[in-house]
């Protein structure tokens, strides 16, 4: 839904070379219709599903049929290849509903594992330790001091987003730094956001507002991707260089030379005064990307430098989903390629393309709220509520309320607690 090129490639294996394509998602995605098989879980019990495949479990599953899993569970029991394309299909979920399907199905034989990953060089953060557990080159904290020429290694995995804003409400983290983040956009918790950037002293660094740093209390003007060198890594881990074609306007400055000067403000010092000595730093802290340097970019200037290594799969966290009561829907929130993210809104070409919030439910559940199509409902949840059109759609499974994410019009992550597994929902004509 967000990935066109990973889209058409996948459309092409299926088409062009026979590949068969295993959809397992919260409801059916614009891939469906080249799908063999479709398995749509409950939201939060992805993983239920996944042991399924893997184990000999029979009947019904999670919302999924015992006939369907065992005909998945045939076609990945031959020898051949599996791809798992891993990706967050509903960030109404908690993450571990598909960090825990993924480790379920790393026990299939001949398995590789590609992330499809929301928003560009995200890839890259990870690569360079953006993550609780992560140091640079894909090396765990558990197992760097092996991996990693860090002189010394940090004490602790340190806290993930959620944490961090609960931090900053809670009032012990004081300041916040947002690096070209808009959090009431991106998090799914739309309230912890905002409660998080309303406490904390708030540090900007972007080329554009947004709603986020409507909140600052200093805003430091970064330089677009364009205006800076650097690099770019893309889902395949291929690395490729970006370089400078203009000067940033006015006081706007790279990421890195901004970072720089914080450091000294602060009595540190990262010890960077240029790109090619951030890329040796680089090659010395993390052993994967030792074939990267400026020069090696330069010589792959139009296909870049691949990147190869894995991960140590952790231990499954075990979290259940609550299950809805007999008059709830349990939401699914869902990613599109269009949506009001920062740079889109502001990019002439693309500013109009989001195509605003519509919930849509199978027309079973439809038909109990006895409303028309088009009709204003209120959506309800335990931490907010919204309203939006509501429509009738076969691709929605029964029990399942369909959103889609950031469209600009409804806070849609007004409805979840990003502490819960799953989110159940309410869905009542206007006035009931």
């Amino acid at each position: 839904e967000v990935l066109g090129a990973l889209f058409l490639r996948l459309k092409h294996a299926v088409i062009e070379d026979g590949a068969t394509l295993i959809e397992i998602t919260p409801h059916e995605t614009g891939l469906g219709k080249y799908a063999k098989h479709h398995l749509h879980p409950q939201p939060g019990q992805t993983a239920a599903v996944a042991a399924a495949l893997v184990g000999d479990t029979a009947g019904d599953v999670a919302g999924v049929s015992g006939d369907a899993i065992a005909a998945v569970r045939q076609a990945l029991a031959g020898d051949g290849p599996v791809t798992v394309i891993v990706g967050r299909a509903s960030i109404a979920e908690g993450a571990n509903a598909v960090a825990d399907a993924a480790i379920a199905l790393a026990a299939l034989p001949n398995v590789a594992f590609l992330s499809a990953l929301h928003r560009s060089n995200v890839h890259g953060a990870l690569d360079m330790g953006m993550s609780p557990g992560l140091l640079p080159g894909r090396s765990t904290l558990a197992t760097g001091s092996a991996k990693s020429s860090w002189p010394v290694l940090p004490a602790s995995k340190g806290k993930d987003t959620r944490e961090m804003l609960e931090a900053a409400v809670a009032g012990t983290i004081d300041t916040l730094v947002l690096v070209g983040a808009d959090p009431i956009a991106d998090f799914p918790d739309t309230d912890l956001a905002i409660k998080a950037l309303e406490t904390a002293i708030v540090v900007s660094i972007d080329i554009f507002e947004n709603a986020s740093n409507a909140y600052a209390d200093i805003i430091l003007p970064a330089a677009a991707p364009h205006e800076a060198e650097g690099s770019f890594t893309n889902l395949e881990g291929r690395v490729t260089k970006i370089n400078q074609k203009v000067t940033p306007p006015g006081t706007a400055r790279a990421d890195w030379m901004i970072a720089a000067d914080l450091a000294l403000a602060v009595g540190g010092n990262l010890g960077f005064e240029s790109v090619g000595a951030i890329w040796k730093d680089i090659a010395s802290v993390s052993p994967a990307h030792a074939i990267v340097s400026s020069e090696s970019l330069d010589a792959n200037m139009r296909d870049g430098v691949v990147i190869e290594g894995s991960l140590d799969l952790p231990a499954a966290s075990g979290q259940t989903p609550t299950a809805p009561d007999a008059y709830s829907l349990t939401l699914a929130v869902t990613r599109r390629m269009y949506d009001a993210g920062t740079i889109l809104a502001h990019a002439p070409s693309s500013a109009d393309l989001a195509a605003g919030t519509t919930l849509l439910l199978n027309p079973a559940d439809f038909d109990a709220i006895g409303v028309d199509a088009g009709t204003e409902v209120n959506i309800t949840s335990a931490s907010g509520a919204i309203s939006a059109p509501v429509e009738a759609s076969s691709d929605v499974p029964r029990g399942v309320a369909a959103l889609p994410a950031n469209q600009g019009d409804v806070a849609v992550g007004t409805l979840i607690d990003a502490a819960d597994m799953v989110t159940h929902v309410r869905v009542e004509r206007r006035g009931a």
